[in-house]
């Protein structure tokens, strides 16, 4: 796997914290959505990431990387919660979705960390509070508006070049 194929895994666990920060601070505007699904989705989607990066990185060192406690608690989430439900895993109770995302940042910070060599240089870990879909349902964005949008923008989109 590439850099930039490692670092496509990294940003997308990246996305799934912006959708946790997302929901903690608008999850109030937010209804018709099972919420509590979409932070599930979130939370799989970013340990499922996160231990794809470790495994291409560390393909026969796991048990030495997960000497470190936060990379032993990425594979815990991912193989006792989300790979399949071990009648032994307790689960972590958080206060607020706000110390859920900033335990994941650690997390994801760790990884990146130690994957370093194996990544490209100058990616960054920038969060941001969104998600698309969430910001879409909360401003009444339709298939119609941003068609609109777009066709305001970039005004010949749908015009096809005669050459």
């Amino acid at each position: 796997m590439t850099k930039w194929e490692l670092a496509r895994y990294i940003i997308d666990a990246k996305k799934s914290i912006d959708t946790i920060l997302f929901i903690s601070e608008h999850g109030n505007q937010i209804t018709g959505i099972n919420l509590r699904e979409k932070i599930t989705s979130a939370k799989t989607k970013f340990y499922v990431c996160a231990c794809v990066v470790l495994d291409k990185c560390f393909p026969k060192s796991k048990k030495e990387i997960c000497k470190d406690p936060v990379i032993n608690a990425v594979y815990y989430e991912r193989d006792k919660n989300f790979a399949h439900k071990d009648d032994d895993y307790q689960q972590r109770e958080y206060s607020s979705l706000s110390e859920l995302a900033d335990e994941m940042k650690s997390q994801l910070e760790k990884v990146a960390e130690i994957c370093e060599p194996h990544l490209p240089q100058g990616l960054t870990l920038d969060y941001l509070s969104f998600d698309s879909e969430l910001f879409r349902i909360i401003h009444g964005v339709t298939k119609e508006k941003e068609e609109a949008i777009l066709n305001i923008k970039h005004p010949n989109r749908n015009k096809h070049c005669d050459n």
